[in-house]
């Protein structure tokens, strides 16, 4: 099995779809379509199970398919040593991210990112669930908050907190907020990870106050929050990187000596493979 074979079947392993697949890699469906039977017959197994509407991976396709991305990257490591500074910025980076930091971090990035290197494809993965690098094949993540895992190296991109935020109308047409005591009238928009908590701990400098949390509403979604907060639905306790990116930019900061406590946004990867020339171009323009 070579890297063209191993690009091919990672292409249909993760589209799950021939189809989808052909049309990426510019190539005939019947001529994907017969790769992959060959494949098939090498390994005397079979690699997906099909329907007339579906295919899915067997677990003989699974393990093929973390053995096909080490194939790849060793290709691609190789090709890196031996062209060094001369080999351009290529091929496909895959990339996980929570939805805010996707949404309002690495998307305004993006066109800047394509003009530097328009010879690499960005796959990135929005959700909020914390993915497995090496088992999904992933090349980086962006993560929010300490990390716990030896497994990964972490670079620093940068530190966040969350502040309390509000539309101009809404504090106009409400009754003003002077002091965090004043909060338990509005109360407050918050994640719905965070509402279960009863107490929201906050600071200024080195005071530190824990206030009772009053819900208003709960989201799973920032942006969805900072809009109902647009909206002059009310309070809402959003991380300053989204409140500062348009259409927020014009949410005041309510009480803005206060905030949350401030949480590091690292670069990850998987610590057992090298860092690659393609990922290093990223985490550069991301640092920048």
């Amino acid at each position: 099995m070579n890297a063209d074979d191993a690009r091919m079947f990672v292409r249909v392993a993760s589209s799950l779809s021939i189809t989808k697949a052909a049309r990426i890699l510019d190539l005939p469906k019947s001529t994907v379509s017969r790769r992959i039977a060959e494949l098939e017959s090498f390994f005397g197994v079979q690699l997906f199970e099909r329907t007339t509407r579906s295919m899915r991976l067997t677990e003989a396709g699974h393990r093929l398919l973390q053995e096909s991305r080490l194939i790849i990257e060793a290709h691609e490591r190789a090709y890196e040593i031996v062209k060094g500074n001369t080999m351009e910025v290529s091929g496909v980076l895959r990339v996980s991210a929570s939805l805010s930091v996707g949404q309002y971090i690495i998307a305004p990035r993006l066109a800047e990112l394509r003009r530097k290197y328009p010879e690499l494809t960005i796959e990135l993965n929005l959700s909020n669930r914390r993915v497995d690098l090496v088992e999904e094949g992933f090349d980086l993540a962006v993560r929010v908050g300490y990390l716990d895992d030896s497994q990964v190296v972490s670079i620093p991109l940068m530190t966040t907190e969350s502040a309390l935020y509000a539309s101009f109308n809404y504090l106009v047409a409400n009754r003003r907020i002077r002091s965090l005591d004043d909060l338990s009238s509005h109360g407050l928009w918050m994640m719905s990870d965070l509402s279960s908590r009863q107490y929201l701990e906050l600071a200024s400098g080195s005071d530190v106050r824990r206030i009772k949390v009053v819900s208003a509403g709960e989201l799973s979604d920032f942006t969805a929050l900072a809009q109902a907060a647009r909206n002059d639905a009310g309070v809402a306790l959003l991380p300053r990187f989204v409140a500062k990116s348009k259409p927020f930019n014009t949410l005041v900061n309510v009480l803005p000596k206060w905030r949350t406590e401030r949480h590091p946004i690292n670069i990850v990867a998987p610590s057992r493979r090298g860092i690659s020339r393609k990922a290093r171009a990223f985490i550069e323009l991301l640092k920048s």
